[in-house]
């Protein structure tokens, strides 16, 4: 796109692409199809565009923010751990509770990596449109 046009058959790749990337995740297969006509029957505009990427950026933020919330619980509860251990207390149930807490955290980090892929295709999907 040297001339700076932009073609109607490359946004429309690029929209089957976006649409793609948002409905892997999804395990209804009828939903995401219908989904899919539905869309493609009616194109976005740059600010729905804008607004769809405003959304997933602050759902994001809430992502960030639940993770730095179970970092500082799994912070307090090492620190009891350590406490309880120096008095030869049972840590098993605390343990146990740290790595459901480091499990939950892993998986908002890999949601939040699925979220930065969407943000990063509506992000070249609007400066094609732009």
């Amino acid at each position: 796109m040297n001339d700076g046009i932009i073609s109607p058959k490359g946004l429309r790749d690029e929209w089957s692409l976006l649409l793609h990337t948002f409905l892997d995740d999804s395990s209804e297969a009828k939903k995401s199809d219908e989904m899919i006509t539905q869309m493609k029957a009616s194109p976005l505009t740059l600010d729905q565009i804008k607004g769809m990427r405003k959304d997933l950026s602050s759902k994001r933020k809430k992502m960030n923010q639940s993770i730095e919330k179970l970092k500082s619980k799994i912070e307090q509860m090492s620190n009891v751990v350590d406490n309880l251990e120096l008095v030869g207390s049972d840590t098993t149930g605390l343990v146990k509770e740290i790595n459901m807490l480091n499990n939950e955290g892993e998986q908002i980090s890999e949601e939040i990596i699925v979220l930065d892929q969407k943000i990063k295709k509506l992000h070249e999907l609007q400066d094609l449109m732009a």
